[in-house]
């Protein structure tokens, strides 16, 4: 089965997952106390054992927001990347250790492969979900 295309957004970085050939350009966003913004819908999904937050808008093909770190969440991306919802299925996670996602007991347990695997793990319950909701995606 082929993958999924997407553009993957780590921190004020974008990084082209392969979608159309085409680069965002993304200012550089740092998290401000602003004024309060509308959240779109959210839930937690359990990936390596623990709760991690994601909330999604959109229909279509998916771009992942995950937040930079250590600790932040994902807030600072909103309202920037809420026109894209209009073409793409605009994803925003918070990793394990930020924003709502569950926290480390340790500090070695964050690791960049941790990052990936949780990644990996939001993708195929993302999937799982979009499935039972009677949606067909890849």
């Amino acid at each position: 089965m082929p993958r999924r295309k997407c553009l993957l957004v780590i921190g004020n970085v974008p990084m082209l997952g392969c979608l159309l050939g085409v680069l965002l350009a993304v200012p550089c966003a740092q998290p401000t106390a602003a004024l309060p913004v509308a959240h779109p819908h959210g839930d937690y999904v359990k990936v390596n054992g623990a709760k991690l937050w994601y909330e999604s808008e959109g229909n279509g093909e998916p771009l992942l927001l995950i937040a930079g770190g250590p600790g932040f969440s994902h807030s600072y991306f909103h309202p920037h990347f809420s026109s894209l919802s209009n073409s793409f299925r605009v994803i925003y996670f918070d990793s394990f250790g930020r924003g709502k996602s569950d926290r480390a007991k340790n500090r070695v347990e964050y690791t960049f492969n941790r990052d990936v695997e949780d990644v990996e793990g939001l993708r195929q319950a993302l999937a799982h979900v979009c499935h039972e909701n009677g949606v067909a995606r890849r």
